[in-house]
């Protein structure tokens, strides 16, 4: 719960910051899909099944990935700040044990193709203008 009260009141604090994203009043973008969140809630349910000593390892990743969460459908900050925690999370998830890690690395893999496949039809993979 103390996640969505400091998502919802980001925005106000970002405002405050002078930060360009606290302008938007839009909840979620409407280009955004939501695979994404699908991939990183897997991937939490993947680190919080590892155990109490892997969490206790890696603190900062899990709570970066669950703040993540949280605040996704609440504000589009929410990815801008996750982006600077995502190597903790990725590094956290190779140090998984059996099933685990090979269920983390299905997952960036399975992600990689199904985003990959979204941007076909786009020209540059969507990185070029319309």
């Amino acid at each position: 719960m103390s996640g969505v009260t400091v998502g919802i009141s980001i925005v106000f604090l970002a405002s405050l910051l002078g930060a360009r994203q606290a302008d938007t009043t839009a909840l979620m973008d409407s280009g955004v899909s939501g695979v994404g969140f699908v991939m990183w809630a897997l991937i939490a349910l993947l680190l919080v099944l590892q155990g109490r000593s892997f969490l206790d390892k890696n603190t900062f990743a899990t709570g970066a990935l669950l703040f993540y969460l949280a605040t996704y459908f609440l504000t589009p900050i929410a990815g801008r700040l996750f982006e600077s925690a995502v190597l903790f999370v990725l590094l956290a998830g190779l140090t998984l044990t059996s099933y685990r890690k090979y269920g983390f690395m299905l997952i960036i893999l399975a992600f990689t193709l199904v985003y990959f496949i979204m941007k076909l039809g786009q020209p540059l993979m969507g990185f070029g203008t319309t």
